[in-house]
């Protein structure tokens, strides 16, 4: 595996960060907090503004800016997904206090529209199910961590008439934890019967330079009809992981991920779990002393073969220094 990675010029690393792949377009998402309308309205709120950069090419089929409104002052957790003609789709996770709120919306008409929200204790890292066909998915589900412990997936189902809001728990429990996670599945069609998932396990209680949970990684089967997990397979050897994101092409998924000590690290599998290529360790300034990768995330590069894009914030003890933008081929 060969990678090809460069700081982005220009680019103020303000906050988390996504690649967003749709069509031929690439962009990456970076997020700012504070008060948009402060001068204005001093009782606005906050919000997470959203901006979009272009690390390769200008992009056309991608909002230029969206703000994600939250009354507290902690930044929410975000995510976003793009496919084809459809609305732009983000899931955000608020924290509320003795709640937490994971709501759903969709970009029209320069803003966010929403189309559900479900309040629990807690909500944690919400992503949109990866869609593994090349069609566009006919509906988007999103996982999350529920109650701080437990991987499912939530999205509308039909109940007496109307959409509503459906949250299914696929694995975890209070004594053996969750705390980060991915779906794979064909989308085309719907939810289909059996879907794949990558999630972050309880370590050995290690802490990544972020502060939050490190665990190994393993990819298992979820038979939805059935509420049966297979049998797990570990990956990147079983080491103990801080952060991750992944991409699926090719029948392959792509995973890049940050160890607990803060170092980033690429591997290519197949769905069963075996491993194609790597684990590699890209070289550069976030190996020096006191820096580290934080906010990873990978989607299949626009009109190629087999290449993967990739970006993610260096970080020098807790001060965010660059951001950092490859190819892999």
């Amino acid at each position: 595996m060969n990678i090809q990675i460069s700081k982005l010029q220009d680019i103020e690393a303000t906050g988390d960060i996504q690649l967003v792949a749709n069509g031929g377009d690439l962009g990456l998402y970076v997020a700012g907090f504070g008060r948009p309308d402060m001068a204005s309205d001093p009782a606005s709120g906050f919000a997470a503004t959203l901006s979009l950069h272009a690390p390769a090419a200008p992009t056309t089929s991608l909002p230029q800016s969206l703000a994600i409104p939250t009354l507290l002052t902690v930044p929410p957790l975000w995510n976003l997904v793009a496919s084809g003609s459809a609305p732009l789709q983000v899931a955000a996770s608020q924290f509320g206090g003795g709640w937490n709120i994971l709501s759903v919306s969709e970009f029209k008409d320069s803003k966010l529209a929403p189309l559900y929200s479900y309040k629990v204790e807690d909500t944690r890292r919400p992503h949109f199910m990866l869609n593994s066909s090349s069609k566009a998915a006919s509906q988007q589900f999103v996982s999350a961590i529920f109650s701080g412990y437990q991987f499912g997936l939530i999205g509308l189902q039909t109940q007496d008439g109307q959409q509503v809001p459906h949250v299914s728990g696929i694995v975890g429990t209070s004594a053996a934890p969750v705390s980060a996670g991915r779906i794979i599945g064909d989308l085309s069609s719907g939810l289909p019967a059996t879907v794949s998932l990558v999630y972050q396990g309880a370590g050995s209680g290690e802490t990544a330079p972020s502060g939050g949970p490190a665990g190994p990684l393993s990819l298992a089967n979820y038979d939805i009809n059935n509420n049966k997990l297979g049998t797990p397979v570990p990956l990147l050897g079983g080491f103990d992981i801080g952060a991750f994101d992944l991409a699926v092409a090719g029948g392959n998924l792509c995973l890049f991920a940050v160890t607990s000590a803060g170092v980033p690290i690429i591997a290519t599998y197949d769905m069963t779990g075996k491993l194609i290529d790597g684990p590699v360790t890209p070289v550069g300034s976030w190996l020096n002393g006191g820096h580290w990768a934080a906010s990873p995330t990978i989607v299949p590069t626009p009109g190629s073969s087999g290449s993967f894009s990739l970006a993610f914030v260096e970080m020098q003890a807790q001060d965010r220094v660059a951001i950092q933008f490859g190819t892999t081929t």
